[in-house]
């Protein structure tokens, strides 16, 4: 039998707790340098970023290198007026990133808003990943209807306990086409998949 996402969740969680910090630091490190090698990433014009809540990779200088390298970066901002979040461009981020509702990070009110369905590359975070592009979110849904219109090349990362054999699939999960850990790196567009080891 397939464990609930409720089960995942509990599982992946226990086990990120047990990363030592130094382990977490040079896992993000080499992130960085797994999705920035992609071609994609190097050819994107505009990218749709994440500020890092505590647990997931520490992802924060990607933000500055596209903003360095000239791209259009927007990032996940809450929206009250409809309970979701859409995307807001940042352009200097320890002048547009403000302490949002859930805690963490978010562009302000006064960024302007990008359609979702206008930018090139992504960075999604999640809870777990299978190597053929599922993700599973925190539960309420939220990235899942922000990437709907998505259109672009979307990259999930995460640390490898985060990857599992399989996971419980809905019709509005969205798939990945890219997933990346520190090791290792799944093309999940083709088939058969391509798996990119670290060196």
């Amino acid at each position: 039998m397939k464990p609930s996402k409720t089960e995942l969740r509990r599982e992946i969680r226990a086990k990120l707790k047990e990363l030592p910090p130094t382990s977490s630091a040079v896992g993000s490190a080499r992130l960085v340098a797994r999705v920035t090698e992609l071609p994609e990433w190097r050819n994107s014009n505009s990218v749709f970023l994440f500020v890092p809540l505590s647990g997931e990779p520490a992802l924060e200088v990607l933000l500055e290198l596209a903003l360095a390298g000239g791209k259009k970066v927007a990032v996940p901002a809450y929206d009250p007026a409809t309970e979701t979040y859409l995307a807001r461009e940042v352009r200097m981020s320890e002048k547009d990133l403000v302490r949002g509702r859930f805690g963490v990070r978010e562009p302000h009110d006064g960024c302007p808003p990008l359609p979702v369905g206008a930018l090139d590359f992504a960075v999604v975070p999640g809870v777990a990943f299978t190597s053929d592009g599922k993700r599973l979110g925190r539960g309420r849904g939220f990235y899942d209807r922000l990437l709907a219109s998505f259109r672009g090349v979307s990259c999930g990362v995460g640390f490898d306990e985060q990857i599992v054999p399989e996971m419980p699939v809905e019709p509005h999960d969205v798939k990945l086409s890219y997933v990346a850990t520190p090791t290792r790196l799944w093309d999940c567009r083709s088939a058969p998949k391509k798996n990119r080891n670290a060196d």
